[in-house]
C-alpha cells in the first residue's frame, strides 16, 4: 500500500513582488470608488506611491475592474520616477507577459533598478535571471552575489520567506536544506501554518536537520489541529505507521476523517482502505466504496483502483463488469500497474467489454514491464515474453 500522505511539496516560486508590507498589496483590502477616485487624482498628479498603488488595484482587480494593462501603465509611471518597487512589479509584468508583450530583457532591466535599490524581492529575481540567462548572459557568479544581497533582508519576512522555499526546492539549483530549515523554523515559531507543515516534513525526511518522528509529529499536530487537512492527513500516517507516537489506529482513523471531510483525496483514499480492511473502525465495503469513490473522483489512481476492484467484486455495491472496466481504465490511464493488469484481464477475457486480445496483452504488458508479478505470470501462461 503506497505511503498516501508523504506530500511531493512542489511550492512555486511566486510572483509576490508586491509584498512589501504596503497596505495596497493585502488582496483582503476593499477599495470604494471614493478612495479609488482620490488614489487616482493622486495619481495624476504625479504621486509615484499612489501610482504604485493604483497599478496593485488594476493588477488585484480591487474596488475596480481588474485590467493588466492599467496596471502596467501606472506601474511604468511610477517606476520611471524611481520607485523601487514599482519598478519589480514592471519586471514581473515583462516576465509574465503581463499586460505588454513578454520581454526578458525588460524584466532583467526592471528587476536590476529595484534590486540597486535594495529592495530584496527584486534581487531574488535579478538572481535567478543571471542563473537562468534570462534578458541577460548566464553568471552564476552575479546570480550568487544577488542571492546572497537579498539573504541579508532579515527584516522583509516575505523575501525571508521566499528565500526559505528556493532553498527548499532548489530553485534555479540553489539547494541548502540547512539553510531552508533554520527560515522555516523561524516562521513556524511565529505561527505561519505553511512553514509549520513544511517543518514537519523537514523533520520527517530527516532533511536539513535530522530525521525526528517526534519533533514531525509535534509540528504535524500543531497544523493539525488549526483544521489543516495535509497536516491531519500526515497525523493519521503517523498513528497509522506508529512513527513518532505509538501506533494507534483509532487515531490514525480519526485523523484521516477529518482531512477527508475536507476533500483531502490522499485521505479520503486511505480512509476507503481503513473500512475495507476495518483497521481503527469496523468493515465496512459500503463506507469503503463510498469514500473510495470520493477519492477516485479527484483523480487519485489508487482509488480509482479499487473502485474498479469493488465494482468487479460486487463488494460495497452491485457487481457491474462495464463500471470495472471503467474505473480501472482511468487508474491504468495514470500508469497504476494493478490497474493495468486487471484491465488487461478484462479486454483479453471481454468482461465489461468487447473482447479484444490483443488490446489485453498491451495493457498486461504495460504492468509487467512496470513490475507486476501477477502480468508477468499471466504473461508466461500466455507464453507472451515479456
Amino acid at each position: 500500500m503506497k505511503n498516501y500522505c508523504v506530500v511531493l511539496i512542489s511550492l512555486l516560486f511566486p510572483i509576490l513582488c508586491n509584498a512589501q508590507g504596503n497596505s495596497v498589496s493585502n488582496n483582503e483590502t476593499k477599495f470604494d470608488d471614493a478612495s479609488v477616485s482620490s488614489l487616482k487624482k493622486s495619481a495624476e498628479q504625479g504621486d509615484a506611491e499612489a501610482q504604485f498603488e493604483l497599478g496593485e488595484i488594476y493588477f488585484n482587480g480591487q474596488g475596480v475592474a481588474q485590467d493588466y494593462k492599467q496596471a502596467f501603465s501606472w506601474f511604468k509611471k511610477s517606476a520611471e520616477q524611481g520607485y523601487a518597487y514599482a519598478q519589480c512589479k514592471l519586471g514581473v509584468m515583462y516576465d509574465e507577459g503581463k499586460g505588454v508583450a513578454q520581454d526578458y530583457k525588460q524584466a532583467f532591466s526592471w528587476y536590476k533598478k529595484s534590486a540597486e535599490q535594495g529592495y530584496g524581492y527584486a534581487q531574488l529575481q535579478l538572481g535567478g535571471m543571471y542563473f537562468n540567462g534570462k534578458g541577460v548572459a548566464k553568471d552564476d557568479k552575479q546570480s550568487s552575489y544577488w542571492y546572497n544581497k537579498a539573504a541579508d533582508h532579515e527584516d522583509e519576512s516575505a523575501v525571508q520567506f521566499l528565500l526559505a522555499k528556493m532553498y527548499y526546492n532548489g530553485y534555479d539549483a540553489v539547494q541548502d536544506y540547512k539553510k531552508a530549515f533554520y527560515l522555516f523554523k523561524k516562521f513556524a515559531e511565529e505561527g505561519l501554518p505553511e512553514a509549520q507543515y513544511i517543518l514537519g516534513q523537514m523533520y520527517y525526511l530527516g532533511k536539513g536537520v535530522a530525521q525526528d518522528f517526534k519533533q514531525a509529529f509535534s509540528w504535524y499536530k500543531k497544523l493539525a489541529e488549526q483544521e489543516d487537512a495535509e497536516a491531519q492527513c500526515m497525523l493519521g500516517q503517523m498513528y497509522y505507521l506508529g512513527k513518532g507516537v505509538a501506533q494507534d489506529f483509532k487515531q490514525a482513523f480519526s485523523w484521516y476523517k477529518k482531512s477527508a471531510e475536507q476533500e483531502d483525496a490522499d485521505a479520503q483514499c486511505i480512509l476507503g482502505q481503513m473500512y475495507y480492511l476495518g483497521k481503527g473502525v469496523a468493515q465496512d465495503y459500503k463506507q469503503s466504496f463510498s469514500w473510495y469513490k470520493k477519492s477516485a473522483e479527484q483523480e487519485d489512481a489508487v482509488a480509482q483502483c479499487m473502485l474498479g476492484q469493488m465494482y468487479y467484486l460486487g463488494e460495497g455495491v452491485a457487481q457491474d463488469y462495464k463500471q470495472a472496466f471503467s474505473w480501472f481504465k482511468k487508474s491504468a490511464e495514470q500508469e497504476n500497474a494493478d490497474a493495468q493488469c486487471m484491465l488487461g484481464q478484462m479486454y483479453y477475457l471481454g468482461k465489461g467489454v468487447a473482447q479484444d486480445e490483443k488490446e489485453g496483452i498491451k495493457w498486461l504488458q504495460k504492468a509487467a514491464d512496470q513490475g507486476e508479478q501477477n502480468a508477468i505470470n499471466i504473461l508466461k501462461e500466455l507464453n507472451v515474453a515479456k
